[in-house]
């Protein structure tokens, strides 16, 4: 029979999300996670195993916090398509350009890991097709509602995706609000 933890684990994936977040996978050492995480570096591997498998873990944690909010705005009848889409697409150019913010982990996972590890790309592929999915759910609403007129709204979806990841990558290299403002305008004049 297994000892029952001793922490928090939703705190304890918090504390690692929050060093994945700020150095990336490659610069986290497995010290960094014991220091921030607060358990010792047995409770860690007892609990996660391997600092690749908490990092799984914090992707899925990350999703089911983070990606959660921005599905559901997406997703609210209350506010109109385009309106929610434009604030999706300008929240993402906002927090990309906060004061030392540290961008989206699924986008920095993606530039940094999946490349090379596979069960990394796979839960990346899944987010950005819960996002993908949840764009195309708003745009069949704008045209039902006659206030959004796309003809391929699952090929508009994934442009929009890949807009939303574009600024966030963009951002990481240059930071301006006025050329992320732009990006958000012409993307929203794309699907007007």
């Amino acid at each position: 029979m297994s000892r029952p933890r001793s922490f928090d684990e939703r705190e304890v994936l918090n504390r690692a999300l929050d060093t994945f977040w700020r150095q990336g996978y490659e610069a986290t050492s497995m010290q960094d996670l014991v220091d921030a995480m607060g358990i010792s570096r047995a409770s860690l591997y007892n609990a996660f195993g391997s600092k690749h498998a908490l990092f799984i873990e914090v992707l899925k944690h990350y999703e089911q916090q983070r990606m959660h909010q921005l599905v559901e705005r997406l997703r609210d009848a209350s506010v109109p398509a385009a309106e929610a889409i434009r604030a999706v697409l300008e929240d993402a150019a906002e927090d990309a350009t906060a004061a030392n913010g540290p961008g989206c982990l699924m986008t920095n996972t993606a530039t940094e890991m999946c490349a090379r590890d596979t069960e990394c790309a796979e839960r990346v592929q899944s987010t950005f097709a819960r996002i993908e999915a949840a764009f195309e759910d708003a745009l069949r609403r704008g045209q039902a509602a006659g206030e959004l007129h796309v003809d391929a709204p699952q090929a508009t979806a994934r442009f929009l995706t890949n807009s939303l990841q574009g600024l966030r990558v963009m951002a990481m290299a240059h930071p301006n609000p006025s050329a992320l403002r732009d990006v958000v305008n012409v993307t929203m004049q794309a699907i007007g």
